[in-house]
């Protein structure tokens, strides 16, 4: 393998271990722990949430108290919230048998007046029986 070859193998893996470090997938194994603890913005642009969703979802995601009091600082493990990712991580649904459905009508019945209807008839005189049976036999609906 020439040097050019070997350049370009290498310019091909770091750009794919900073897609997957983009993307939250990759997991870096630093020199000390400090670099693996995370601060709460970086938590929350990892997951893609606000930062009070990160305090409110705290102990779920294995945070750390960074001291003793009331308002300590908290931090995180970047291997447990890589962790917490792939646990949650929406798989897709099982493939189903499609249900049947009854096909639409397409059209609109066109056998006569859905509402019968007398011309000359005035508002508030309901139509009797009568009117509907001589009305049907002459067909002035």
């Amino acid at each position: 393998m020439t040097d050019e070859e070997t350049t370009r193998i290498r310019a091909i893996a770091e750009a794919v271990v900073d897609l997957l470090a983009d993307r939250g997938l990759v997991v870096y194994a630093g020199p000390s722990p400090s670099v693996r603890v995370l601060k709460v913005g970086e938590v929350a642009r990892l997951l893609g949430r606000s930062a009070p969703w990160v305090y409110e979802h705290a102990a779920e995601l294995g945070a750390i108290r960074m001291g003793n009091g009331p308002k300590a600082r908290i931090g995180f493990d970047l291997a447990t919230i890589e962790q917490w990712k792939r646990d949650h991580q929406v798989s897709p649904p099982a493939a189903s048998k499609p249900t049947r459905r009854r096909p639409r009508r397409t059209s609109i019945p066109t056998g006569g007046n859905l509402i019968p209807y007398r011309a000359g008839a005035t508002i508030g005189r309901s139509i009797g029986r009568r009117d509907l049976m001589s009305s049907t036999t002459t067909g002035a609906l």
